[in-house]
């Protein structure tokens, strides 16, 4: 193929998920749910041939990824540049908590989108595309003509999804990405663009609770 052909993988639910806290850099173990989300995307994409697999560095990432990679006897790459948005001060917090003692964040974040806003000590929807989308423009170089796989976090993937679809950052990603979810793109010498989605946020490989 004359392209690179990139899967975009979120990782599996973690405890602070079920418990809704923001992550940001800190890590959350996968729950045993994850852990099933994440063998079964493993177990659906073992008969695919990949290059290479990536993933961020935090564990959540990294251990969903090493379900994919195992059945292909690949390392895992770690690339900090995929880590989920730092989310500063509201690390570690609940979403209630976040509203008992940041009300005017808490505020912030239910009002009006704003690619540029970022509590104390956080990434701006501005900053985490550009951190992260140097990773992904390099690995589709890196690889033209291989496929590979990707497993980043929820926020990460929608910033880096935008790109790949022409969303301006001064709107909020439409997109549901599911943990597991499945993205399939491709990059390469298209004629109208570089970019190509081919499949997003699959995730028929899990069962989904109502």
């Amino acid at each position: 193929m004359n392209y690179t052909e990139i899967y975009l993988i979120r990782h599996g639910e973690t405890t602070w998920n079920v418990e809704r806290r923001y992550q940001g850099h800190k890590d959350s173990p996968l729950s045993k749910v994850g852990i099933a989300q994440a063998k079964a995307i493993g177990e659906r994409l073992s008969t695919r041939e990949f290059a290479a697999i990536y993933a961020s560095d935090l564990t959540r990432a990294y251990k969903t990824a090493r379900q994919i990679a195992v059945p292909h006897k690949l390392d895992v790459i770690k690339d900090v540049r995929l880590r989920e948005r730092k989310g500063g001060i509201l690390e570690g917090l609940t979403t209630t908590e976040v509203e008992e003692q940041h009300p005017e964040i808490a505020a912030q974040m239910k009002g009006t989108w704003a690619a540029d806003f970022a509590p104390p000590g956080a990434e701006s929807a501005f900053v985490l595309q550009e951190r992260s989308l140097p990773a992904l423009m390099e690995l589709a170089k890196k690889h033209m003509g291989e496929r590979i796989a990707i497993v980043s976090h929820g926020g990460t993937m929608r910033v880096l999804l935008q790109h790949i679809l022409g969303i301006p950052m001064d709107r909020p990603c439409p997109l549901a990405i599911g943990n597991t979810s499945l993205n399939i793109v491709r990059y390469g010498d298209f004629r109208d663009s570089s970019w190509r989605a081919i499949t997003l946020g699959d995730m028929a490989h899990v069962q989904i609770k109502e």
